[in-house]
């Protein structure tokens, strides 16, 4: 699951970096992925919309869908 965080929380990461913390330091200093915090170099802020289009499932294929196949996702 992807965790959004502050955008203040964000700006302290970078001023960290630009302050001679290496990337490696900042991840291990914020318990955070070295790729989270060079994404937030190239883009600081949250992505607002979505790269795909969202896409429902008709009411009537899932009712059939689960009519046909009850048992798919009952784990015991």
């Amino acid at each position: 699951m992807t965790m959004t965080y502050s955008l203040d929380y964000r700006k302290q990461v970078l001023k960290s970096l630009d302050e001679g913390m290496t990337f490696a330091e900042a991840a291990v200093f914020y318990d955070i992925s070295p790729t989270t915090i060079q994404k937030w170099k190239k883009r600081l802020h949250s992505k607002t919309t979505r790269d795909i289009k969202p896409y429902k499932i008709e009411d009537e294929a899932l009712a059939q869908d689960v009519k046909d196949h009850p048992n798919d996702y009952h784990y015991e």
